[in-house]
C-alpha cells in the first residue's frame, strides 16, 4: 500500500522556507513550485507536497533575494 504524500498548506509551506505565504503562491504560479489546488466548503486552497517543498528549497536554498542593491551614485562605497 502506498503512503499518501505529506500535504502542507501555503502558511506552512511558507513557514518551512523561511518566506512569507504570498511569495509561495507567486511560485506557484510562475511555475517554479508545483501546488495542487484543493476545493473545499469555505474555498479554494492550495497544497504543496513535502518531497516538492524539499526540491524546491534544493533548487533555491542559497539564492539571494532581493539582489543587492548598487550604492546610489555620488554616496562613497563602504570599504574596509
Amino acid at each position: 500500500m502506498h503512503d499518501a504524500p505529506e500535504l502542507l498548506t501555503l502558511a506552512q509551506a511558507a513557514r518551512e522556507l523561511g518566506i512569507k505565504p504570498p511569495s509561495v503562491r507567486q511560485a506557484i504560479f510562475k511555475g517554479r513550485l508545483a501546488g495542487h489546488r484543493v476545493e473545499s466548503v469555505r474555498g479554494p486552497y492550495w497544497t504543496v507536497s513535502r518531497a516538492e517543498l524539499e526540491r524546491y528549497r534544493a533548487e533555491h536554498l542559497g539564492m539571494v533575494w532581493p539582489p543587492a542593491r548598487r550604492a546610489h551614485a555620488g554616496q562613497p562605497r563602504n570599504l574596509p
